[in-house]
């Protein structure tokens, strides 16, 4: 009996320091595919043992517990508070996993995360080929999507000019680019979504000096560059229209519905008609940018975020300050572009 009693001991030991381990690494380092595998099977074979460990240790633990009730009761209140909190997504606990994000993302050696494809090599993305008949340079966006994305993602990629002058799109959500937002209140109705992707909403209607500014049935996007949200990472083939850009910047926005946090919470702006009204809101949208010179090459380009659009979409503004975001920053882990002359 001693034997086996130092054997639970000993292995439930090594798995807790495990655990610890794989635990720390997800949360602040990366969240990769052995690291994952550890911490589940860590967690797997800790339960078995602690049933064996509960099983030949009953009588001693029934004895504890019938006649320490009081000394139970912080333990219980403890571990009840825990899945509360938990399940019920308050303060501190849905901070937590910002945290983790933003210690993951922060200094991070982008460069490591992206090899470039060696030819015949493919990845298992969503593919989506878009804009196949324009002559201007090829654009494909690598996306490696985070926990927190889900379908309910509005994205637009888009063109400017060194001055931040908005020259074309070149692919869109096709829900948001054909206007098939739809009323919460009636599922039947579709609505303007002024709030989704601001940001590119303000640049192309001063550019374009547009009376509509966001796409419906009538002011629909092109066919040619919509199409269906990605349910997994994805890649997007696209290309350029004007064949005589060089150099440009390259925008990147994207917003989720629903994805509240304590900031943006949904009584936070109850006088604001649109976030406290039929919008689908939550955290504002995320626009990340890279620049390119088509004369001096790269392997690919890292898509980083600047800043995000307003709450409510009530101006196109970017507010740098991203210290109120929490999950909206890791809706993707990567973004990825790379750049090739047009076939």
């Amino acid at each position: 009996m001693g034997s086996i009693k130092k054997i639970l001991s000993s292995t439930l030991l090594l798995i807790i320091l495990l655990l610890i381990f794989s635990a720390y690494w997800m949360f602040f380092k990366e969240r990769s595919v052995p690291i994952t595998s550890l911490h589940i099977n860590a967690g797997v074979i800790f339960l078995l043992f602690s049933a064996w460990h509960i099983v030949n240790n009953k009588k001693a633990l029934l004895h504890y517990l019938s006649s320490s009730k009081k000394s139970a009761l912080p333990a219980m209140v403890l571990s009840g508070g825990l899945l509360l909190g938990v399940l019920s997504w308050v303060m501190p606990f849905n901070q937590i996993l910002a945290i983790g994000g933003n210690a993951r993302f922060q200094d991070q050696d982008f460069s490591k995360l992206f090899t470039p494809l060696k030819q015949g090599e493919g990845r298992k993305f969503q593919v989506n080929d878009l804009n196949t008949d324009a002559s201007g340079v090829a654009i494909t966006l690598s996306a490696l999507v985070g926990d927190s994305y889900t379908l309910d993602m509005s994205m637009l990629l888009w063109v400017e000019d060194l001055d931040g002058n908005y020259i074309e799109t070149i692919y869109s959500t096709r829900r948001f680019g054909k206007g098939l937002m739809k009323n919460p209140e009636n599922r039947l109705e579709n609505i303007y979504r002024q709030e989704s992707v601001p940001h590119w909403i303000g640049q192309r209607q001063k550019a374009l000096n547009l009376e509509t500014i966001i796409p419906n049935d009538k002011n629909a996007l092109p066919d040619a560059i919509t199409g269906a949200t990605p349910g997994s990472d994805f890649l997007i083939n696209t290309k350029l229209i004007n064949d005589k850009l060089r150099k440009f910047i390259l925008k990147f926005e994207a917003n989720q519905s629903y994805d509240w946090n304590e900031y943006y919470s949904q009584d936070r702006f109850l006088d604001d008609h649109v976030y406290s009204g039929t919008g689908e809101v939550g955290q504002p949208s995320i626009i990340y940018q890279t620049q390119i010179d088509l004369d001096n090459p790269e392997d690919f380009y890292v898509l980083l975020p600047i800043g995000h659009g307003h709450h409510s979409g009530q101006n196109s503004n970017i507010d740098p300050d991203l210290s109120n975001i929490s999950t909206a920053l890791i809706d993707f882990y990567r973004l990825i572009v790379e750049v090739g002359e047009s076939k």
